[in-house]
Formats: C-alpha cells, structure tokens, sequence
C-alpha cells in the first residue's frame, strides 16, 4: 500500500452512596431526571445477628409501566452476598449485577416492585453498597456529574488551512475522560482521544475562527466548553514560495487496517509547517513540519499487494523485508538440503487489485482499493491464466528482467502471473541451481494450446542459459 505525500509551507498549509435508613429515605423523593420510563431504586437494611438483610425497592415515577430491569452496585469491603431472591444474579468480585425475575420484570406506572423487590442475604459489616445504577442510570434518579471544562487551550501552530490546538486535561466527574471535542461555530471540527491536542484541518485561507473544546466521558457525557481562543489562518499572499517536496517515502510498519509511513524532510526559506498524506488523491493525514512519519488507518486489509512469484527481489519494491522465489530457495540450501530434493513452484494463475493507479509505472507498487474481481465469486483477485488472459485481451502485459516477473495493467486492475517468458527463465534457473524440477499449481488454469505446460516442458529440455540477475 502506498500513499502519496506533500509538504506544506506556512501557507499551504449496584447500591446507593447513601448511609442508613435516613439518607435511603430521601432518595424516595428524587424526581427521575431523563426520559419516561426511568427508574429509581431505594436500599435498606436489616441486622440479624449472623448475617443482614439488603432490599432494593425499585420505584417507578412516571405515567408508563417499565418491562424489564437491570440494578448493579458494589459491595463494601468484607461483604459477601450468600443467597439472593426475586432476581438473577451475577458477580464479578464486589460489583454485582442483578436482573428481574420472569415474575417482576414490570413495574407499574407509579409502583414499585413490592412485595416483590430484590434482596439479598449478606455477611459482614452492616452497611450499604456503593455506586448503585439501575439501567446505567443513578439509583437516587440524579444526574451524572460530567467532567470538568479543559482548560488552557492555545494555539501551537497554524497554516493556511490547519489550527493545531492544545489544552489542559480535563478532570473526571463520575466516569473517566475518554475523548475531547474541538468546536468552532458550534460544530465539531475536531477530535483527540487520549491526547489533549490535535490539528483542525480543511479550514479557510485568512480567515478568523474561535475555537472552543470540551471534554467526554466513557459514558457520552459531554462538560462545558472552555473558554474560547481566536485563531486566524494564515493569508496565502504572505509566503509565495512552495517547500521541496519530501523525498524517500516509505512504509516502516504495517497491519491489517493501517500503514506507518516516514520520508526525509522537505525545506522552505521560512519554515515547513505541516505535510499532508494523499491516498488516491484524497486528504488521508495531516501532520505537524517537525514530523517525518505518520499512520494513515481505516484502510481494507489484504490491499498491499506485490508480484506473487517473482523469482528474485524487485530492487523498486517498498517493503523492509525481501521476498522472492530464490530467497526462499536460498534459505533451504543454506540450511543444508540438497538441490535436488527441492522442486520450484509455478502458479498457473494470477492475482490482482482493483482501484490501481498508473503512477507513471503501470500500476506497479501502487496503492489498491482491494481485490479484484476473482474467477470464482468465493476467491476475490484471483483467476487462473486462461480465465486472465480471456477476460482481459487488451490488457498490457510487461515484463520485468530484473526480478523475472510477468505483470499486466488494465488502467484500473494490475494482475501478477507467469506466462510463457518468465517460465522460461525459471526453467533456466532450475537447471543452474540443480533442483529436482518444477511443481504445478494447478492444471485448471493452463489455456486450451497447452501455452504454460509446452513452456514448462521447452525449457527443462533445452539446453541451460542463466537467467540474468
């Protein structure tokens, strides 16, 4: 997978929390503070001796009955639970977890579960269980505490069409700070998570904004926003001098759904202040002008794609590592075994990308929107040499001496395969190495002339000419 790069200079640039019978009472008067249908649970207690008794009365103040509930709270410390009633119950340490029987799932209008409520019989101190939720929501029907408003928000660099912005963390209410907003007119422009900082983009040229960020929880609550910091962007006719254009693009790591990449840095008789990754064309990554790497993710898997056989390394290819045919035949004999126990596999079909883009090399080592369509509906990107060469007659076929390998490009597609040539210098290679033979993978491809097998059976007979390296 590769994606195009460019520099930008300045301008292109579960119980209640509550103590006793006394505190459980006044949770009864807390009015449900969201949507119909929100319940509210009270907790009481009850010594006797050897171990107590916890109820949980859930209460229902609005004018719909509510069918099913879920009540999860914690225990104090050295309090086990023994046996519960009118509900299922599941524990994970001292967190508890209780659902409604098939008998008390609804709660009526303006009802409780009574005398149906949930109880438990503990052992321990006798005290009441901590952060009670019923359906998430707070037992008492009070609202969550949202995080604090971040502060010291700044401007740390700015561009033609990016702000980059940093702040001060904000500080957790009831749940952890999971993810920050960055808004400018009232709309989201931007977002960090984990971070206190990051680069608003596609902004306009000259032009002034006020930025504000707030902060989210895990649970979606949202604090207030922080105070609001002026940014203008900068006026393209102050800088008419473009940066060098970054050189030595390269992929440094990759997985299933994103590439790292890196490149030497570009100069500019003032300063680069940011370089833009262009995948296809379009705005993949922005970072800052001190930064030569960055990650482009949300990619499909399997779309890095190379030529499937070829018998030595494409000395073009972007990969930190090294793949051929003769490596892996190397890594045999270097290891020990003879030649001759050795065989050389030749695929009798191809495989190809779809969404590929010339590149001034016809489509070789550039980036893929995915496979292409395959042979057989279950096999994307794949398709055997007669089906290949059938389904697209006037494809352009090129062939490469440097590594012996067959390519083919559409316009849109690029296909690897072997054909007649590239057999003929691996029939070469065999012979000069030794080995055994050749392997087939698999007849099914070989076209109705025999093109492939009358290759393969031509140049083991002949006499031996090496291939060039």
């Amino acid at each position: 997978m590769f994606e195009h790069l460019t520099s930008r200079g300045r301008t292109a640039t579960a119980a209640v929390a509550v103590l006793g019978l006394l505190l459980a009472l006044l949770s009864l008067q807390a009015a449900p503070a969201h949507a119909a249908g929100r319940l509210t649970a009270t907790f009481t207690s009850a010594d006797n001796g050897s171990w107590w008794k916890g109820t949980y009365v859930l209460h229902n103040d609005t004018d719909t009955a509510v069918t099913g509930w879920s009540l999860e709270f914690d225990l104090p410390a050295a309090v086990t639970i023994d046996t519960s009633y009118n509900g299922t119950v599941t524990s994970r340490g001292s967190h508890v977890t209780a659902g409604n029987a098939h008998y008390n799932g609804t709660v009526a209008a303006h009802g409780t579960t009574e005398p149906y409520s949930f109880w438990f019989v503990a052992k321990g101190p006798v005290s009441a269980p901590t952060g009670c939720r019923i359906h998430g929501d707070k037992c008492d029907g009070s609202p969550d505490v949202p995080p604090g408003a971040p502060g010291g928000l700044k401007q740390t660099d700015v561009t033609a069409r990016t702000a980059s912005l940093s702040w001060t963390a904000a500080a957790a209410g009831d749940f952890p700070v999971a993810s920050y907003d960055v808004l400018a007119g009232g709309k989201v422009v931007g977002t960090a998570t984990a971070t206190t900082s990051t680069t608003v983009t596609g902004l306009t040229p000259a032009t002034a904004y006020s930025f504000t960020v707030r902060a989210r929880d895990t649970r979606g609550n949202t604090s207030a926003e922080s105070a609001p910091l002026a940014v203008t962007t900068v006026d393209p006719a102050t800088d008419t001098s473009p940066p060098t254009a970054p050189g030595s693009l390269r992929s440094t790591a990759a997985d299933s759904s994103s590439v790292t990449l890196a490149w030497t840095a570009s100069t500019d008789d003032q300063r680069v202040a940011a370089y833009d990754v262009h995948r296809g064309g379009e705005l993949a990554a922005t970072v800052s002008g001190t930064t030569t790497t960055a990650t482009v993710g949300g990619l499909s898997p399997s779309t890095s794609y190379g030529h499937q056989a070829n018998l030595y390394t494409d000395e073009q290819h972007p990969y930190d590592f090294h793949f051929s045919a003769d490596a892996a035949i190397e890594a045999y004999t270097d290891a020990g075994v003879e030649p001759r126990k050795l065989t050389l596999g030749i695929p009798f079909y191809g495989r190809g990308w779809q969404g590929v883009t010339d590149g001034g090399v016809a489509g070789e080592w550039q980036s893929a929107s995915g496979a292409a369509p395959g042979q057989f509906a279950e096999e994307a990107g794949t398709r055997g040499y007669a089906n290949l060469i059938g389904a697209y007659p006037t494809m352009t076929v090129h062939r490469d001496e440097q590594s012996i390998s067959t390519y083919g490009y559409t316009g849109s597609q690029w296909w690897s395969f072997d054909d007649a040539w590239s057999i003929g210098k691996k029939t070469d290679y065999v012979k000069s190495k030794g080995l055994l033979g050749m392997m087939i993978w698999e007849m099914s491809g070989e076209t109705p002339q025999g093109i492939l097998m009358s290759a393969v059976d031509t140049g083991l007979k002949q006499g031996l000419s090496r291939p060039k390296r």
